[in-house]
């Protein structure tokens, strides 16, 4: 399934998939950069798309707070960036 595919969702809430796709994507080209066995195309590749991420793909505070109140999603590392103290429900 693609994120295009997963962001489509008619049945379910998606909004708070787009922070999941959005460190998916981060993850995945962070990666690319420190790969031993990447190309230079690859690497240069992934170092253009990460620097323009937050451009083309910009997080939302709706984005946020739709995450943030999806359990599922109480680990991802975009999160802690916004709310830095322990995500705990009582």
């Amino acid at each position: 399934m693609t994120a295009t595919d997963l962001m489509q969702g008619d049945s379910y809430p998606s909004l708070n998939l787009a922070v999941f796709c959005y460190v998916d994507i981060k993850t995945r080209l962070n990666e690319l950069l420190v790969c031993n066995k990447s190309s230079g195309i690859a690497t240069t590749s992934a170092s253009f798309l990460l620097d323009r991420l937050d451009e083309r793909f910009p997080i939302t505070e709706n984005m946020i707070v739709a995450t943030f109140f999806d359990p599922s999603m109480q680990k991802l590392p975009l999160l802690s960036a916004y709310c830095p103290g322990p995500t705990k429900s009582e």
